[in-house]
């Protein structure tokens, strides 16, 4: 049996940590035995780890050094590790400058390599996740994912290639999040390779039927909208919010509530009422199972400026709940305009318009809802391309 070491910052709410949960849902418990080692044992996902897969946390030291790279201006706690000859690089003006930064300054030099040796090393996450398999574990065979459209992202491709040489499997998550990377590493192409995040159709219909109280009245007459992600610029919900206050504008009772937590929590909250839409946009938190809040829905809202592959649309698939996402570049690998949801460009007013659009229009809901009625996206096969990477 191969011992596995799977890599997480921790296990708080995104579609990455919800890819990983499915994965080991699915795995065969038999195949390997794993470790999943958490820089912070946190996030409402650990409750849904099967009992198989041991979960342990990296030394203390390594542990504290990423808590403070969460923060800015703990220069001088960072200083006490590390020494004074790093403090200008730890100062908070050059602290915020990445992941890669902090690595190549800081936690290459004094993060201790891991003792155990593995069969199979895996960060299922790109920044510090990747960097420490590449660096601080030893494995017959390291495997990185990519869950985003890396052109978006601000990450220096001479250091990440370093990073990349390492491992013999380089995984994202669509065709255009591949096409990409491979033109960025061209050199490493070979290495590149698409694996779908797994979606488990049995699981998520199972706990759609749990209790959510906070979901939504009981009011036939109210549109109920529904978006889940991280509060940060690139899932958009500025957008929503201002679309929002356009839906209100023009006379639509509503109700959109936004799943998810991040740091543009309380400057969201705060547009929402300059707006004056904090009666109808509600900002509920983490909520460990949103299947209830999908169920309950009428309309799925994605109003994201970049994805790699969103786990949220093919959840709402799943659901055959009606779609209304922007056009952003990935988009077109996951929906089929017309048939599977409504595309729209990445503004408010578009978001907006393709909200009432999608309400009063009868027929064109119809014939989605009835699309997704005929499709299975349920994709639990998707295991066997993990087990082939990993043996």
């Amino acid at each position: 049996m191969k011992r596995i070491l799977i890599v997480m910052p921790d296990l708080k709410s995104g579609g990455a940590e919800r890819s990983l949960v499915n994965f080991l849902t699915e795995c065969d418990e038999k195949r390997y035995k794993i470790d999943l080692l958490l820089f912070r044992k946190s996030g409402d996902f650990l409750k849904q780890i099967p009992q198989f897969v041991n979960v342990i946390e990296p030394d203390k030291l390594t542990r504290d050094l990423f808590a403070m790279g969460q923060k800015i201006g703990l220069a001088p706690k960072i200083i006490k590790y590390v020494g004074s000859g790093v403090g200008k690089i730890c100062s908070p003006c050059h602290w915020d400058k990445g992941r890669q930064i902090r690595w190549n300054a800081v936690y290459r030099h004094f993060i201790p390599v891991l003792k155990r040796k593995y069969d199979v090393a895996i960060a299922y996450l790109e920044g510090e996740a990747t960097y420490y398999v590449a660096d601080k574990v030893i494995a017959d065979k390291k495997i990185c994912w990519f869950h985003s459209d890396y052109s978006k992202l601000k990450y220096s491709t001479i250091f990440d290639r370093r990073v990349f040489k390492k491992m013999r499997w380089i995984a994202t998550i669509s065709d255009e999040c591949v096409d990409i990377m491979r033109a960025k590493f061209p050199t490493l192409k070979e290495k590149i390779i698409k694996i779908e995040n797994i979606t488990s159709e049995r699981v998520i219909l199972k706990r759609a039927e749990e209790v959510a109280d906070d979901a939504y009245e009981n009011n036939d007459n109210t549109l109920r909208l529904l978006s889940i992600g991280r509060l940060v610029p690139e899932k958009g919900f500025d957008l929503a919010v201002a679309a929002a206050a356009i839906l209100k504008k023009k006379g639509v009772n509503f109700k959109w509530n936004i799943i998810g937590e991040g740091p543009k929590e309380k400057e969201l909250k705060l547009l929402a009422r300059e707006m004056r839409v904090e009666d109808s946009v509600k900002f509920l938190g983490i909520r460990e199972n949103p299947y209830p809040y999908i169920k309950q829905c009428d309309i799925v809202v994605q109003t994201s400026r970049f994805e790699g592959k969103s786990i949220v649309l093919d959840e709402a698939k799943i659901m055959k709940k009606p779609i209304v996402v922007t056009n952003y570049s990935t988009v077109h690998d996951q929906i089929i305009a017309g048939k599977e949801g409504m595309i729209v460009e990445i503004s408010s007013e578009a978001i907006a318009d393709g909200i009432i659009r999608m309400y009063q229009n009868n027929e064109e809901r119809t014939v989605i809802i009835d699309f997704l009625n005929q499709n299975n996206y349920g994709n639990s096969y998707v295991v066997n391309k993990y087990y082939k990477v990993i043996d």
